[in-house]
């Protein structure tokens, strides 16, 4: 048997841990969090659909195509997904958001994965002819039901509800009749106190949205949707990602794919499905643009 000097064989296990260190390090991959709110049925948090969502499912898409990160979910609120997105000290992405200018100042935005209705307004149906005033080819005139400060509306803090209701909205704020709700059920409070007659007469909310609360909250209390003049013919969902070279590189490959028909396919088809389930609970509720499926 052959001896192999003391020094000759510390200095090959320093080469062996040396080499072992290398490849554990290039091993490990960069940690990519992704940041998802209760917003059914974009992203399902909780209940019997839990998981279920078409944000989930391109979540899921998207996980399985971007094998050089390693991915972690969060459930946050949308002030807490907006910082952590916003703020740049992590690798941070979040879905279904809409592009502002002050959100663009702090994030990347993808190319829109899918074009929806606009918010509109959630009412009690019984409740319609005081709104009938209003009303302009079946449009709901908000900037004019606002100005009577006789309606309390419910809306979420942090929300964006596009660019035309964001203008209308702003010069309100901090008056008692725009009623704010925070946290990961915001929307849901909102529409349950609506349902309830707890200090809420409208809700502004997007058409999907309230019809999944409808279903999965049974209440008996029938709710119309409403139009609104101010809005936009659509709206856009787009991910954004941190605001720095790593988050940059991340939106270019989500965008890469987006180009894929057959990639959009997936979480177009849960997108009609829930559609199919849904808009009848709630009259009034406009059907998807003729967009949905075409690339963005």
């Amino acid at each position: 048997m052959t001896l192999i000097p003391l020094q000759r064989l510390g200095g090959r296990l320093a080469l062996v841990a040396i080499l072992s260190s290398g490849w554990a390090l290039a091993e490990e991959l960069p940690t990519l969090n992704w940041h998802r709110m209760q917003f059914a049925p974009t992203f399902i948090l909780t209940g019997e659909a839990h998981d279920q969502g078409f944000g989930d499912v391109l979540l899921r898409a998207l996980i399985a195509k971007l094998p050089q990160y390693q991915h972690r979910l969060i459930a946050a609120s949308l002030e807490r997904t907006l910082e952590r997105t916003g703020e740049g000290q992590e690798l941070a992405c979040a879905g279904a958001l809409l592009r502002t200018p002050e959100r663009e100042a702090r994030m990347y935005f993808s190319d829109p994965f899918l074009t929806v209705p606009p918010n509109g307004a959630v009412i009690r149906a019984k409740d319609h002819s005081r709104f009938e005033p209003f009303l302009d080819t079946g449009r709901l005139s908000l900037t004019h039901v606002l100005q009577t400060e006789s309606f309390a509306i419910g809306i979420t803090e942090y929300r964006s509800y596009g660019s035309g209701l964001d203008a209308v909205l702003a010069p309100h704020v901090g008056q008692s009749y725009l009623v704010k709700k925070r946290g990961q059920s915001a929307s849901a409070v909102t529409l349950s106190d609506l349902s309830a007659h707890r200090g809420i007469d409208l809700v502004i909310a997007y058409p999907l949205e309230a019809a999944y609360w409808l279903k999965t909250s049974r209440s008996p209390i029938p709710l119309h949707f409403l139009p609104i003049a101010e809005t936009s013919a659509n709206e856009r969902y787009r991910i954004a990602c941190s605001r720095t070279p790593q988050g940059e590189q991340v939106i270019v490959a989500i965008n890469y794919l987006l180009t894929d028909p057959e990639f959009r396919q997936g979480y177009l088809h849960t997108y009609a499905d829930w559609q199919g389930q849904l808009l009848g609970l709630l009259p009034g509720a406009p059907r998807s643009t003729d967009s949905q499926d075409s690339p963005p």
